[in-house]
Formats: structure tokens, sequence, C-alpha cells
């Protein structure tokens, strides 16, 4: 195709789903690969519709020469059907469509159709040193979240208690433990005087500081 990258940007509502699904149908039938065909979208529900308006119309083209038609049609429409039109000027036939089906859900394990945050964690995963992340960063499933915020809400409630010396408020806690493995050289010095001014104050309050 001409235009390899293709963005699209609407409301909810406007056919968001249906134009991207239409893209990689384009693309399947021009040859592409489906693992070299990367689909990005805010959401998994977002992504699970792009998957599966992709197979529906690919399963209903496949089983009937009319769906077919109706398919072929749609993907040599505009300006992005006319590689569909060149390759393909008496119609995609219903066989092709089956082709392409099968060879989708064949490679469905490395299909790329997904949400942006999935695809950037697994640009970290891939290279964690040029991040200056850990290599073993994952995604969060709405409970982890949750926990996790609960557990920074709380570790940042201790920190003003040790601050201000507020015995009630850091009740039942013993000491603090650090863990400074994500800490990268840019904010190295401004840690250290955060962890000296922090030992200062669990010393003064009784607390054991660790890492």
């Amino acid at each position: 195709m001409s235009a390899t990258n293709f963005l699209v940007a609407a409301s909810a509502g406007t056919g968001k789903t249906f134009a991207l699904s239409s893209h990689v149908l384009r693309l399947l039938l021009l040859g592409e690969k489906p693992e070299a065909i990367l689909a990005l979208t805010f959401s998994r529900l977002a992504a699970a519709e792009i998957f599966d308006r992709v197979v529906g119309r690919l399963a209903a083209a496949a089983e009937s020469d009319e769906d077919a038609a109706k398919l072929s049609g749609e993907l040599a429409e505009g300006e992005g059907g006319e590689p569909v039109r060149a390759r393909f000027p008496g119609g995609v036939p219903r066989a092709e469509f089956l082709r392409v089906l099968r060879d989708f859900l064949a490679a469905q394990h490395r299909s790329r159709l997904g949400t942006i945050d999935s695809f950037m964690a697994r640009l970290v995963q891939a290279f964690p040193a040029e991040t200056g992340l850990r290599g073993d960063v994952r995604m969060l499933d709405d409970d982890a979240a949750a926990l996790l915020r609960g557990v920074q809400k709380r570790g940042a409630q201790l920190l003003v208690a040790v601050r201000d010396g507020n015995a009630d408020a850091a009740a039942g806690v013993d000491g603090l433990n650090l863990d400074f493995e994500n800490v990268n050289e840019d904010g190295i010095d401004a840690f250290l005087a955060f962890l000296r001014e922090l030992s200062v104050l669990c010393r003064r309050n009784g607390l054991i500081l660790s890492s």
C-alpha cells in the first residue's frame, strides 16, 4: 500500500473500529503477514473489538459469495482501496478471504492487535538499558493497580507521620524498608539527600530504616 501507517482520531461511535479493521483487512489481502501489522488502541475492549471485527468480516466473506462481494466492495472504496482494486480488478474472491482468515487465525498468538500501554511495556522489556528501567516491567490489572495505590497512599502517610513525629499515625510500624533499584543516575543525588533526612527522622522516632 502507498501508506503503511494509518491513524484514526475520532470521537466514540463514529466508526473507528470499522475503519481500523478495514485497514488491517486491506493489508492482509495485499500480502502482509499478520504479525507484521501493528494495530493499537487505548483499551483492551477496543482492541478485542477490532480483532472480532476482522475475524467476523473475514468469516462472513469466506462463507458466502454475497458477503464476499460486499466486503470486497467495502475494502475497494476510497483512496485506501486503490491497491485492493489494482490487485483484484474483478473483486476479491471468496477463496481469498478464506485463505486470509486461515492465515490470520494461525498467527493469532503472534498478533499485534492490542493496547498502546501493552505495546510500550513490551518495548521496555525488550530494551531495559535504553529506557533506564528494569526489564521485568509488566502491566497491572485493575485489582493489582488498586492495591498498589493503597500501598502507596499508606506509605506516603507513614513518611509524613515520621517527618512530623506523629506516633499515632505510625502506630504498629516498627520500621521502613526502601527499594532503590529503580533510582537512575539523574536522581541519585536527590535520593541520597532524602535518605539522609529520612534516616535522622527514623532514628528520632525509634524506627528501623533498611533497604
